[in-house]
């Protein structure tokens, strides 16, 4: 059996990766378990079997005592929250990685709070790694900067880009000179330098082009960013 450890996943991207898993999963013929995050809202989690996850509350203590009762269940382990297992284990283990805020996160551009709290779960995680741990990202540039980070073998981490089937994407109709930024709200995710930037190429050009944002007018405003 697989024990799929989602927990600290709540929202965002990492609820759609995590969503898109279970979709799958449940097409899938293999015995799985999974944990969930007791904050997790996702239509998803009612077409598992209650009997094949357990929803806790998000924390290292809770999660371990997981870990301690019912590892022996499972032959391999799934991690999709970029943490390795929270106790050492000699089972066969893979963690997705997908939040690069925790590489290097003094250089980053948020708050002095959260840098501080991403570089202790940066250190967290060097601290519960281990040498036969498997990963996963999603990009080469993640996978130089987290190899970097880590100090660990090209062949420990493997590249997965986690999309949708293809038949579904190749139902959009193309529209030149519009272009998608599909991304949250958050701070990090650079949306007023992107407008700034997106407004200098559209002056130097006659052609008219469009710039698509996945922010309601609400979190628009709340940047001070003038809807025309």
């Amino acid at each position: 059996m697989i024990l799929v450890d989602a927990i600290y996943i709540n929202s965002f991207g990492g609820k759609t990766i995590l969503e898109l898993f279970v979709e799958k999963i449940l097409n899938a013929n293999i015995e799985y378990h999974f944990i969930l995050d007791s904050r997790l809202k996702s239509k998803w989690i009612e077409k598992i079997n209650t009997n094949d996850y357990t929803s806790i509350n998000a924390s290292h203590i809770n999660r371990k005592d997981f870990y301690l009762k019912n590892l022996n269940r499972f032959s391999s382990i799934l991690c999709l929250s970029n943490i390795p297992p929270p106790i050492h284990t000699s089972v066969k283990t893979s963690i997705f990685f997908h939040n690069n805020l925790f590489l290097n996160p003094f250089h980053h551009e948020i708050s002095l709070k959260n840098r501080l709290i991403n570089f202790f779960k940066f250190n967290y995680i060097k601290h519960y790694n281990q040498k036969d741990y498997n990963w996963v990202v999603q990009t080469t540039l993640i996978k130089k900067l987290f190899q970097e980070s880590l100090n660990i073998n090209s062949d420990q981490v493997s590249i997965y880009p986690i999309l949708k089937d293809e038949f579904e994407l190749n139902k959009i109709n193309k529209i030149t000179n519009n272009f998608v930024y599909v991304s949250s709200g958050v701070s990090h995710k650079n949306h007023i330098r992107l407008i700034k930037a997106f407004i200098i190429a559209a002056n130097k050009t006659v052609k008219e082009m469009k710039l698509h944002l996945t922010l309601n007018k609400e979190e628009l405003f709340k940047k001070n960013i003038q809807i025309t």
